[in-house]
Order: C-alpha cells, then structure tokens, then sequence
C-alpha cells in the first residue's frame, strides 16, 4: 500500500494519504533544542549533494511506555545512549477510554 514512500517525518505526509487516514493526534511534544546549538554540539547541514537552506538535524529517541492509564512518552537527548541519555521533556495523554470498564 505504501511500497517506497518515505515516512520519516510527518511533515512529508499530507493528511489525505491512506497512510494516515482515521488518525487522531493525542497530544504534542515540544522541545527547545538551541542549547545544542550553542555549545556548538550540532552544526548546520545541508541536504544530499550540497541542495537546499541551511538546517539543523537533530537525533533523539521518543519512548512511549503505558503508566496506569496514561501512555506516557519522553523525548531523549542523545539518541541510542541507553541510559546515559537525558530526558529533555514529557508529556503523557489518558488512554483510559481503551480499557474495559474495572480495569486496573
């Protein structure tokens, strides 16, 4: 159905794609990451073969894990470090509705 499409980023998505169709977002997460930037951790980059305006890419790990009755997810800096990553921001969403009634 999607054979060869890249996704990514959701930015290359546009909504009318099957890929997406009946999707709801749930919630969003923000992150401020300039101080990379400032202590000269990342540095601008262009797109393949030397095209496109100068941007930043940034690598991080978003983990989602089920607390409760709430899906929680957390934005971690530097990608793939385990447990020497740090948590940058989270943020959780109540999953409760997709729980039997009396569910613990």
């Amino acid at each position: 159905m999607n054979e060869g499409k890249n996704y990514t980023t959701m930015s290359k998505i546009s909504k009318a794609d099957n890929y997406i169709a009946g999707l709801e977002v749930a919630g969003k997460i923000l992150l401020d990451m300039t101080w990379l930037r400032e202590k000269k951790i990342i540095r601008a980059v262009r797109g393949p073969k030397r095209q496109g305006r100068l941007h930043y890419r940034v690598v991080y790990d978003l983990v989602a894990f089920v607390e409760g009755r709430n899906l929680k997810y957390e934005a971690r800096y530097p990608a793939g470090a385990g447990g020497k990553s740090h948590v940058q921001k989270t943020k959780q969403v109540s999953i409760a509705a997709a729980f039997e009634p009396g569910t613990k």
